[in-house]
This record gives C-alpha cells, structure tokens and sequence, in this order.
C-alpha cells in the first residue's frame, strides 16, 4: 500500500501544479504538442481528431526512460506489460495477453515496424538505436489493422533516410550492481543517413551492438553466467523518381547469443528436482542452478527486407509493402529449472539441448487513403499474408548421460491469410464526425506434425473467419478538444494443437479469441498542456490460454469461455515552467476477471515446502486475469537549462505497478513495485555526457515464468544498473 499510495498522491499532485510528459530539453519544450500527428488510423492526422487512445512515444522520450528494447516500452504507457516467456514475446496490453508458445501461436498485440506486421512471438524483440516514434493503440484494431489485434497494436518507426548529411552515435558504459553478480555492459549504436543523389536517391544505415558479463549466478558451478552479446543492422534506401511516388527499401539483420533471457530457476524450490538429496536449488533472485557443463542458452537470428511504395493520386494516397522476414531460434534448457544428477539418472528430469522455432513469413499489405469529397472521406484496403512455422522439441533425453530419449515432437503450422477492410469517414456537422468500417478476415491453418519421428495425420486442420466492425462518433468543440464513442471489435484465430495434445484424439478445437469493446473518452491540447481521458469495457471471449498435461512438463492450449474488463486510462502533460515539463500516465482497470471458467488449472506450492507444485482443475470463473495490474503508470520529470557552457539537463521516469499474476491462483506473482530510471546530461555542440541509472530501487521484478506441473521456473529482469553515455550528433 505505501507504494500505491506514493504514486498516487505524486500523480495527483503532478495533475494539480498542472505538469507531465518525459524527459524533454529545451528545444523539445517549444513543440507545439497540440499538433502531434500519429497514423493510427492508417492516415495522418492530429492525434486529438482520433477517437481511440493512443499513447505516442518521441525519440527523445525513450532515450531519456533509459528504454533501450520494445520489451522496455511498457515503463511508458500506462497498461502495457511486455513480459517474455524466455525468447517469446507475450505483451499484455489491458489485460489482453496469451500465454501460448506453440508454432502456431500468436500474440493478440499486433506488432507493426515501419507498417510491417511481425508475427513471431520469438523474434518480437527490438533495439531502438533509430527509432523515431512509438505508437501504442491501445483496444481492438479489427478493422484497420485486422490480423491478431485484439488488444491493440503496437507500431515502431524508425528513422527515414533523408537529403542532408546527418546522424548521433551513441557509446555507454553501465555496470550492474544489484544482481547475484556485479557485472559490466558496453554498448554502441549510431544512425547516418546523406543523399545519394540530390532529391532523388538517399541511404541511411543503423546499427547496435552491446554485450554484458552477465549478473546471474550458477549456484550448481559456483560461476557467473547470464551473458548477452547482441548486435543488429538496418540499412534503407530511399527512391522519389518524382513528387508524387516514392519507394522505401529496408534490410534488417540481428543476431543474439543470450545466456539469460532462458535462464530459470525454480521459485521457493518447487521443482521436481527438489525430490532428491543431491539437489542445487536457487534460493534468491538471480540465482541459477545449471546442469554442470550445459548452462541454459539460446541463439536468435533475424534477416527481414521490406519494400514500400507511396503514391499520390489525384484522389487519395495509395501505400503497398510487401515484407519478408525470417527469424530462427535455437536454445538449450533444462525444464526442472535446478540441477540434481539423481533425478535426471531416474529418468525424472529431462533436457531439451536442442529446442529449435523457426518462423518464415510473406505479406502484402494495400491500403488506399481519399481526399475529402465534401463530408465524406475513406479508407479501403487488402491484406495478404504466408506463414511456415515450425517448433522441434528435439532429442529430449535423460538419464546418467543425457542418452536416454524421452520425446522429440515436431509441430509445423503454415498459414495462409487474407483480408479486406474498408472503413468511412462523415462529417455530419462542422463539429458531429462519424466514422463506420468493417473488416472481413479468412485464415487457413494446416499442420503437419510428428512425434518420435512418427508422422501424424489425424487432424486437417482448421479455417476461421471473421467480421469486424468499428464506430465511432466524435464531437469536436473546437480544433484542439473534442469528446467521442467507440464500438470496437477484434479477432484472432483458432491454434493447432501439437503432436502431443489428447485434443487431437478427441478432434476439439482451439477456438478463434474475439473481443468486443466500448470505449468513451475526451481529449484536449494546448500550447502548455494536454489531457487525454478514456474509459473501457471489454467483453471477451474464448481467451487461449496454456495449460500443462498433469505429470510430464508438456504445454497444452485451452479456451477460457468468457472474461470481462473495466478500466480507465489518464495520460496528460503540462509545461510548469520555461524549462520544466511534467508528465503522467496511467491505466486504472478494477474489473479484469474471468465471467466463466470452469475447468481451469490451479497450481500450489508442494504443503512439503518442497517439490513439484501441486496440479488441480477447478472453477477459476471470477478471479483476475494474468498479467493484468490493478493500477500502472509512470510519471515523468524533464528539466533543462541553458548556461554558457552548455545545456544542463535531468531526466527522471517513475513506474509503477501494482501486483499481477503468472497463474490462475497467483502462485507466481510480482507484488507491487516501483522502477525509478533517469539521467544527468551536459550538452554542447551535438556533444552529449550523460550518467544514468535503470531499476534504481533494485526490484527483482519476474518478467517471465511458464509454470507447469514439474516446476514453478521464475526469469528476473535486469537489476539496478548505473553509467555513462557519450554521444555525438551532427
């Protein structure tokens, strides 16, 4: 309660000296925040004339949060939550999350980079050395995005190549203090970007690299481990053979080589391993316990391309991409989340020293844009979409020498998908806008799976559609203030099951997700503040959530009949004086609870105070969703003065979060926590110094769990961090 009651009087109080955004200098102060421009409606416009909320992120904002990934982002809009079961990528965005991790999985947050959809969850994870804006919209984009956001949409934007000579190259050097390990971090990125040919042809390439020891400590080898080394490019070339076409080109290659995002441990000794004598368990945050030899590791690599060309019509603006992007995973893990010689000789323990997911997609997204006939304006368009995914969970193997085979599945899903939307635009009055659209969406999924290379083919697989409509009547009082109503839908559809499932024998389906909302806010801009107001209620149905086949550690997905949310969100900001900003954002959901869910699984601590959880199925109908706080938010501190040695400024982001759960009952949960991150910056001549700090109050704050019937295994993020940055713009 201290910490709950701290942010709220300092939100409070913040709202009442009239304060909020993040981290700004002086020259970001001047902007004219009344004119933000976002696209969330797949076409530009002021970010007051959207009725939907829509949280948008500047570069600036993000480098001051000290927000380095998407996986960061959630420490600046209030509802979002991106947890990560090990490499996959599981965003919550008010309450609206999975927890699935089969191939032919999906997250219900779609997730857009330079308007190109990106659908595998493990590949979900991106460094922002050129971002340019993030745009969060936050409830169900059925219509103009379709495909997989139900909860929102999430979209990256990073730098366009441009005809001036430019760019920033950033270096810092941080150290982890609060960890099982101190250990140390370098990182490098830069931008650059010049013309080719004057006004024609230009190029801009971007790129990272960081690496840290690792703060993790293996308990079972007395050794540090957790060490991350990750590097990326992203090159673009910009083509206008005249003033009204213009065609983008992108590559993008990353690389990781991760000794932490999979490393478990076995939260309060619940693990089947803690059955024998010889077991090494982990007792405090960051701590491991490894098979001698065989620490837990992934490698990811990501190559993608994009190609987008803009056409401007007499009558509207036509956009085409066309993206392909491959992503491959591979990672050594041991399920037991603790090491002992004992249970793996019992053949009770198993490895998986070779766990691979690989995704490949091709899409093509078309949309047009009109001009204004009159009163009326629209939006049409189509979108095409090839996927292959596979997972291989192979030679899983126990036993004295790891050369007992237990199972070894494959699952492959190749999906093909379309759509097409449409969606109009009426100004009834000069103030009364109407906007009416629909969506309609058709998937194939077709599997091919074998187990213990025995090929299965007993399931055809399945075919879903789907009709999305949206709503929304605005009223504006004047051009910076308007109030409006939005009926939403979204849809995702039904998964496969994999080679091991008993649905397949019993030919049940996981059906399709679909969630309804209502959404009624105000929002308002001037010079030196601005406030934006919603307030929600989703009904959901057929939630997907996973589930764990009693007695052996193997994922199975289940339908949650119905849930239900009520929440409210605030952000605001508002310049206090010359030189100081304030911001505040937050996501208030008292109602996120499952309506009916009658057969759910319930997982207990072992009464031994050891073990294995205990596994059971009972009525989980009016308990609180996963990952689904109460209260979260941030409020932000900008300051910035200009002196005859330079610019002096401080940056501070204050998140909060209230208590949220990993598992029906809550067995697995993060009390409520705050993470305070900010910096101290000298400026002069595009020359910047900077010292910051990340997780200042050195929370051990669970990003990630997959519990199961052998192990309740628990990933901690990063502890405190402290450093300094030098870069260099010109």
């Amino acid at each position: 309660m201290r910490g709950v009651n701290i942010f709220i009087i300092a939100s409070a109080a913040s709202v009442c000296s009239t304060a909020i955004p993040a981290f700004a200098q002086t020259e970001r102060v001047e902007s004219t925040d009344a004119e933000i421009l976002v696209t969330a409606q797949r076409r530009e416009e002021k970010l007051q004339d959207v009725p939907v909320t829509v949280s948008v992120q500047s570069a600036e904002r993000i480098e001051a949060a000290g927000v380095r990934s998407i996986s960061d982002i959630g420490k600046l809009v209030a509802g979002l939550n991106f947890a990560q079961n090990e490499l996959f990528a599981q965003p919550s965005l008010r309450g609206v999350t999975t927890t699935s991790f089969a191939s032919s999985s999906e997250s219900p947050v779609a997730i857009y980079l330079d308007g190109s959809y990106q659908p595998a969850m493990f590949g979900a994870q991106f460094e922002l050395p050129d971002v340019e804006r993030i745009e969060v919209v936050k409830g169900p984009q059925g219509t103009l995005f379709g495909r997989n956001a139900t909860g929102g949409a999430v979209q990256i934007f990073t730098k366009e190549p441009k005809y001036e000579l430019g760019g920033k190259i950033i270096g810092t050097a941080g150290l982890y203090t609060g960890g099982a390990r101190d250990a140390t971090e370098f990182s490098g990125s830069g931008f650059i970007t010049g013309p080719l040919v004057q006004d024609k042809l230009a190029v801009s390439i971007a790129g990272y690299a960081r690496h840290n020891q690792g703060f993790l400590q293996d308990i079972a080898s007395n050794k540090r481990t957790g060490e991350q080394s990750l590097y990326g490019v992203r090159g673009k070339l910009l083509f206008e053979p005249s003033e009204r076409a213009k065609f983008l080109l992108t590559g993008f290659y990353s690389w990781q080589d991760d000794y932490s995002t999979s490393n478990r441990a076995a939260l309060n000794k619940a693990t089947i391993a803690a059955g024998f004598p010889d077991a090494v368990l982990p007792t405090r945050p960051w701590e491991v316990s490894n098979i001698p030899g065989k620490p837990q590791h992934l490698r990811l690599k990501t190559i993608s391309a994009s190609l987008k060309g803009t056409f401007d019509l007499d009558v509207g603006s036509l956009t085409a991409v066309t993206t392909y992007s491959k992503v491959n995973q591979r990672s050594q893990t041991g399920p037991a989340a603790a090491w002992s010689q004992q249970c793996f000789t019992a053949l009770r323990c198993t490895y998986w020293p070779d766990y691979n997911n690989y995704h490949e997609s091709l899409s093509q997204d078309l949309n047009f844009t009109s001009k204004t006939f009159g009163i009326f304006s629209f939006t049409t368009g189509a979108f095409l979409y090839r996927d292959f995914g596979t997972t291989q969970d192979t030679r899983a193997l126990s036993g004295t020498n790891f050369n007992v085979p237990v199972i070894a599945t494959v699952d492959t899903t190749r999906t093909t998908a379309y759509a097409v939307y449409a969606e109009g635009n009426l100004d009834l009055t000069d103030h009364i806008h109407l906007i009416l659209g629909g969506r309609y969406s058709n998937e194939k999924k077709t599997p091919k799976n074998s187990l213990n290379g025995i090929a299965l083919t007993d399931f055809p697989g399945i075919q879903d559609s789907s009709f999305t409509p949206r709503a929304s009547l605005r009223y504006e009082f004047n051009p910076s203030t308007s109030a409006y109503a939005t009926f939403s839908q979204g849809f995702k559809s039904g998964q496969l099951p994999r080679a091991f499932e008993p649905y397949r024998t019993l030919n049940l389906l996981v059906r399709p997700e679909k969630l309804t909302a209502y959404e009624v806010g105000f929002k308002t801009a001037r010079r030196d503040y601005a406030l934006n107001l919603a307030y929600y209620h989703y009904d959901y149905k057929d939630l997907q959530l996973t589930a764990f086949v009693p007695g052996v550690a193997l994922a199975t997905t289940q339908n949650a009949a119905k849930a239900k949310m009520d929440g409210f969100d605030v952000e605001g900001w508002v310049r206090a004086t010359q030189n100081l900003r304030l911001t505040v954002a937050f996501n208030y959901m008292p109602t996120a609870k499952y309506a009916d869910f009658p057969v759910a699984q319930f997982l207990t601590f072992n009464q031994a105070g050891f073990g294995p959880p205990v596994a059971s199925l009972g009525d989980a109908s009016g308990l609180r969703l996963l990952k689904a706080p109460k209260l979260s938010g941030t409020i932000g501190l900008s300051w910035s003065h200009e002196y005859h040695f330079g610019q002096l400024g401080a940056d501070a982001n204050l998140y909060h979060s209230s208590a949220q759960k990993f598992d029906n009952l809550g067995t697995i949960k993060n009390d409520a926590y705050e993470d305070l991150s900010g910096q101290i910056y000298l400026d002069r001549n595009g020359i910047r110094f900077a010292i910051y700090g990340r997780n200042l109050f050195n929370n051990a704050v669970i990003v990630g769990s997959n519990p199961s019937t052998g192990q309740l295994p628990v990933i901690y993020g990063a502890p405190r961090q402290v450093g300094v940055s030098a870069s260099y713009s010109f």
